[in-house]
């Protein structure tokens, strides 16, 4: 018996395999480009809006927000984790930070810490399609 493998003619295709894992995509159109430092900057500031740092206003926040979005970041968690969760899934994985923020900024009634969210926010709002 000869083995399938030894007869060039009858040997299945290699088909080249990637370098490494491409990262999740789950939303429409390509990926951000991620600025760590911005991210940072934003998810700090989103951790001090009244919002996000009240266990049970977080919770009704999180109950109205795009269920792709809801489904994957901890409600539960301490406010820094919570606000870094959210901003980053909702930047990279799905292109909708600036609706995420147009929601929280309607639940912080034009606060000054929303002030500085948005601040943070530019950066990585200029030029995405993320308005």
């Amino acid at each position: 018996m000869v083995p399938l493998t030894a007869v060039p003619a009858l040997r299945p295709p290699r088909t080249p395999r990637p370098a490494g894992p491409a990262p999740a995509r789950l939303g429409p159109g390509p990926a951000p480009a991620l600025d760590h430092a911005s991210l940072h900057t934003l998810a700090e500031a989103v951790s001090d809006l009244e919002t996000v740092a009240s266990r049970d206003v977080r919770a009704l926040f999180v109950s109205a927000l795009d269920p792709r979005l809801r489904r994957r970041i901890d409600s539960g968690a301490v406010p820094v984790v919570f606000s870094h969760q959210l901003v980053l899934r909702a930047h990279r994985d799905y292109g909708i930070l600036g609706e995420v923020l147009d929601h929280l900024a309607a639940w912080e009634e034009a606060s000054a810490p929303m002030r500085r969210v948005r601040e943070a926010a530019a950066p990585l709002l200029r030029g995405c399609g993320d308005t």
